[in-house]
Formats: C-alpha cells, sequence, structure tokens
C-alpha cells in the first residue's frame, strides 16, 4: 500500500459531517410541475449495485459516465434496516469544492445544497421538504426522480412532486454521482436499482467544455506513464488520493506542467483536468499544492498532477478549467 500525505484530488468530493438539517417546510402543490419528456439520449453508468458504509468510510459514490447540466436522474432504492441513512445526487460539480447535492434522509426529508469551497456548505432553502411519498418500510421500494432543466431543479418520489429548487448560481457542465452514507456510527447496506441518466441533445457538452480562453495557454515540460496501485478515490472521491491498492493496478499519467496567464485577471480557481481517449474524466491528484497556486496576470505556475485511469485507456489531452475565466486550450499528450 503507498500514501502521499501531499495530494489532493481534483474529483468532486463530498462531506457531510456537521451538517444539521432543520425539519418542517410548507406543503408543496402535487399538481405541477410535470417531469419533462425531451431527454432521450441515455447515459450508462453502474444500474444496479448495493451501498455499504462503516463508521470509518461512512460515504458510497457510484459515477454517471458524462458531464452534464440538464438531465434527468432516475434511480430505486430498497430501504435499509436503519432509518439513519442518506441518499442523494451530487451534480453539477465543476470541481472538488463547487457542486449542488440533493441529500434524501430516512426519517423522510429532501433539501438541496450548494457547495461553494471546502468551507462553505449551504441549504438552498433554509428548511428541508418533507417528503410524504417516502416508504420508510424495512425492503420497502422508493422510486425517485431528479430533474433538472437550467435554473430549476424537481424532485419526484413515488411518482409524487416533492420540491423545485433554483440551481441558478451553478450553470456549468459537471460530473454527476449517486451517493449514500451512513450518520455517524451507523453503518448502512442499501441496494441502488435502475440508476439511469438521460440528457437532451443539446445538453451534452463538447469534449472541452466552457469558453476557450486564449490567454490562459498550459504546456507540458515532460510527462510519463507507469503502472499503479489504484487510488482509493477512484472508486470513492470523498477519500481523495490517501491510498493505493497495490491489488488492482491502473495506469499512472504523470504530468510536469506550465500554466500561464497572459490575461489582465488573476487564476484564482483553476486546475488542469485530463480527459481520456474513451471520453472520460480522468481521477487526478495533485503533488506538492494542497490547491492550486494563485497566477497573477503576466505570471505563470508550474505544477504537477498525477491522473489514473483503467489499463488500456490512455489521456488524450489536459486542459485547465478557471470557474472565473473559462478554458484554456487542449494539451494533448503523448501516446504510452
Amino acid at each position: 500500500m503507498k500514501t502521499r500525505s501531499i495530494t489532493v484530488a481534483l474529483a468532486a468530493a463530498i462531506a457531510f459531517a456537521g451538517i444539521g438539517l432543520a425539519s418542517g417546510h410548507a406543503s408543496t402543490q402535487a399538481q405541477t410541475p410535470k417531469p419533462p419528456a425531451d431527454a432521450k439520449k441515455v447515459v450508462n453508468p453502474p444500474k444496479n449495485g448495493t451501498f455499504t458504509t462503516t463508521d470509518n468510510d461512512r460515504t458510497a459514490f457510484v459515477q454517471s459516465a458524462t458531464m452534464g447540466r440538464d438531465f434527468d436522474v432516475t434511480f430505486s432504492t430498497l430501504t435499509p434496516a436503519s432509518t439513519e441513512y442518506y441518499v442523494g445526487v451530487q451534480f453539477r460539480a465543476v470541481s472538488f469544492s463547487r457542486f449542488y447535492a440533493l441529500l434524501i434522509n430516512g426519517n423522510g426529508e429532501a433539501s438541496m445544497l450548494i457547495f461553494r469551497d471546502a468551507e462553505q456548505i449551504a441549504a438552498v432553502k433554509e428548511k428541508p421538504t418533507p417528503m410524504p411519498s417516502l416508504k420508510k418500510n424495512t425492503g420497502e421500494k422508493n422510486d425517485f426522480g431528479l430533474y433538472v432543466r437550467g435554473n430549476v431543479a424537481t424532485l419526484f418520489v413515488n411518482k409524487v412532486l416533492v420540491d423545485t429548487w433554483d440551481v441558478t448560481e451553478i450553470n456549468d457542465f459537471g460530473n454527476l454521482w449517486l451517493f449514500a452514507f451512513g450518520s455517524k456510527d451507523n453503518s448502512v447496506a442499501m441496494d441502488y436499482k435502475n440508476f439511469t441518466v438521460k440528457v437532451p441533445n443539446n445538453a451534452i457538452p463538447p469534449e472541452a467544455t466552457g469558453i476557450v480562453n486564449k490567454n490562459m495557454v498550459v504546456s507540458l515540460y515532460r510527462s510519463g506513464y507507469n503502472r499503479w496501485g489504484r487510488p482509493i478515490g477512484m472508486d470513492n472521491p470523498r477519500a481523495s488520493c490517501g491510498s493505493y491498492d497495490d491489488g488492482r493496478p491502473v495506469l499512472q499519467f504523470q504530468a510536469v506542467m506550465k500554466v500561464e496567464n497572459k490575461g489582465k485577471t488573476p487564476m484564482k480557481r483553476w486546475a488542469p483536468f485530463a480527459y481520456t481517449r474513451s471520453g472520460k474524466l480522468a481521477f487526478g491528484c495533485y503533488l506538492g499544492y494542497d490547491r492550486a497556486p494563485v497566477i497573477e496576470p503576466g505570471q505563470s505556475a508550474d505544477v504537477t498532477a498525477e491522473y489514473f485511469i483503467e489499463p488500456g485507456d490512455a489521456i488524450a489531452y489536459i486542459s485547465v478549467l478557471d470557474l472565473d475565466n473559462g478554458r484554456s486550450n487542449k494539451l494533448l499528450t503523448p501516446a504510452p
């Protein structure tokens, strides 16, 4: 087992410890709106499985196969024996600390949270919404549907409208995850079924999303592939890059890069993302930084990142995403 204390995951992560959700909410009108019907393109994440959490590893994730902005997410769960559990959907995740998260608890409440940075978590609505349609008996099946279009996210549970939320603030293409976690001192084993993601045809991002800013330039000093142990963060982004499983080898691509800011605006919220030949976003870790350094106008920064991919795949290109300035050029990378 290999460990590195100086690495920080670039993949989206979620950490709900310490969140207190108040109870009580005004009732919603169940007759409107209806689920949209314009999402035709089906993305195929792992459809069926079991979320298993422990006291030490309280969150479990399943990643969708693409980035998206507007989408339909539908899935079913079988109620576990304990009501001390949470299930939800993380979406529009443009960095490890900027995303929305729909949060459903086993007592029958739904909340929408927004993560703006690593220390700031807020509820889109102050109070959670009760879900009378949620089935709470052990083994009962609940059907969930989260529909996101533009500025509105809508949740149905067992075909009954629960609530709508304003999701205007983060309107980017981003990663999408289905997740579950247990409360403190309580492990959870919960089956999920028929996890399906559909997106409208016009909601599929290009290979590198966002406006290309020619004033941001990424170049490569050197790079190389190595056989490596699988980082725990590839399966559980909350665990970051903390440990590596040598029994499950993957390919590591290490890139030493120069990132230049030729514009007039500081680069404060940026990260270099790598995309594979199969079109997926690679799981990545910084070396030597807790976060990307600020790059002032006219300055540059050298950064080293490691990206981890499945055997047989390869990194196609790297692009820097800055949440304030758009995207850099696409840096094509050497073949293995």
